[in-house]
């Protein structure tokens, strides 16, 4: 277990959180918390913060005991601390996500079901682009998470957990990071979301089958689901 935290959820800032919320239930996502401006979302798999603010990368907001335990060993590792805090610490990861610790009480800490999502199937990971997979699976390591898989398909690749997160860290041009799911694609399904994200894009192979579909979302975050039979 990494010793960032006991739970945690990905945090992004968007323009409208209780508008941008109905996006993301579109995709089988429900809101277990909303105000003005914040929504808390989860589809069983992963939990999501929508915050309404100004636009900034993504970020892993985790949830632990003792920050001041958690300061030393984030220290330890080598990581500089962009904010030290009684209530937060935030610090940068490889490529572009990064990362924050809150404490965790009794109302704020949500454990997922691990139900998959009615509409995404079952995520991947997160996946985060670098420039060294190998070098950034060493970062994280130092940071409680441990090797799941390590592929040199096409795309070099480094998968870590944590037992909450699935990182994959993807040698590719620097880009945010995005959500990656696998699911039981055919044409119904394509005409459905199509008909909610007129704007998601849709890649093929050469028989026709549907290869990727990627869907953008609020805060900057895009959603790209394969076929769950090309796996």
């Amino acid at each position: 277990m990494a010793f960032l935290g006991h739970s945690a959820r990905l945090l992004l800032h968007c323009t409208a959180a209780s508008a941008d919320a109905e996006r993301w239930t579109a995709l089988g996502f429900d809101i277990l918390e909303s105000s003005e401006h914040e929504a808390l979302l989860t589809d069983g798999q992963i939990n999501v913060v929508l915050r309404t603010g100004d636009q900034q990368p993504p970020q892993l907001e985790y949830l632990g005991a003792s920050l001041q335990s958690i300061k030393d060993k984030i220290l330890a590792g080598g990581n500089v601390l962009e904010k030290i805090g009684t209530e937060e610490l935030v610090f940068a990861g490889p490529g572009m996500l990064r990362y924050s610790i809150k404490p965790a009480t009794a109302a704020n800490v949500v454990h997922c079901t691990g139900d998959s999502n009615p509409v995404l199937g079952y995520v991947d990971a997160l996946v985060v682009p670098v420039v060294d997979a190998d070098q950034a699976a060493v970062w994280a390591q130092a940071c409680g998470y441990f090797i799941a898989e390590a592929s040199g398909r096409d795309i070099h690749c480094v998968d870590v957990t944590d037992g909450i997160w699935m990182l994959s860290f993807r040698e590719q041009p620097a880009g945010a990071p995005f959500l990656h799911y696998t699911a039981d694609i055919d044409q119904e399904w394509i005409d459905d979301i199509s008909g909610i994200f007129p704007d998601a894009k849709v890649m093929r192979s050469g028989d026709g089958t549907v290869d990727l579909f990627i869907c953008s979302m609020p805060g900057g975050l895009p959603i790209m689901i394969t076929n769950d039979e090309i796996e």
